[in-house]
């Protein structure tokens, strides 16, 4: 037993990563499957934060407040694929940002149908009940209608105020940055 005890202490003196290890790739893992169950159901997966999200949309338009019970959008189809993500983990085991591109088609229930939809997502996760969940998101079409145009993630109160404080980088512009604290 001593020799055991001996053994996890070293392994924490000596590689206190591996405590945090798999986080990255525990996001990733979500994400594809969240993506492959809204292509196979056309809508979203249980993927929001039981405080709910503050979302910018590609479409430009304003924040959006997402409730604890997600986007309520369905599709008549949905083929769109998720390519490069990247993830930081900023605080292990509580908080992470995933930044990928979403690339296909898709048909809104009620709405005209889009063929190519091309856009940057970044996401900020918080871990809840053993799942990450998204707090805040941020879609960015680099062209719409022949305009660019660029817009900055605001976290939510509750992700403001707290111990832990990060700093993000996102994919924006060179002089956007999301600063917020993490408790």
């Amino acid at each position: 037993m001593k020799k055991i005890l001996l053994v996890l202490m070293g392994v924490i003196i000596l590689n206190p990563a591996q405590l945090f290890a798999g986080d990255e790739e525990d996001i990733k893992k979500q994400i594809l499957a969240n993506n492959a169950y809204a292509k196979k159901n056309n809508q979203a997966a249980d993927e929001y934060s039981a405080k709910g999200a503050l979302e910018f949309w590609s479409s430009g338009r304003l924040l959006h407040t997402v409730s604890p019970g997600g986007r309520p959008e369905k599709y008549d189809y949905m083929n769109i694929d998720f390519k490069h993500i990247e993830v930081v983990v900023l605080v292990p085991k509580k908080a992470a940002v995933a930044m990928y591109y979403s690339e296909g088609s898709m048909k809104p229930e009620n709405a005209p149908a889009v063929s190519h939809y091309l856009t940057r997502v970044t996401q900020v996760f918080v871990k809840e009940g053993g799942k990450w969940k998204i707090r805040a998101s941020l879609e960015r079409s680099t062209e719409i209608d022949g305009s660019k145009r660029a817009t900055l993630a605001k976290l939510p109160p509750s992700i403001s105020s707290g111990k832990a404080i990060f700093t993000a980088l996102l994919p924006i512009s060179a002089n956007s940055t999301i600063v917020g604290r993490i408790s």
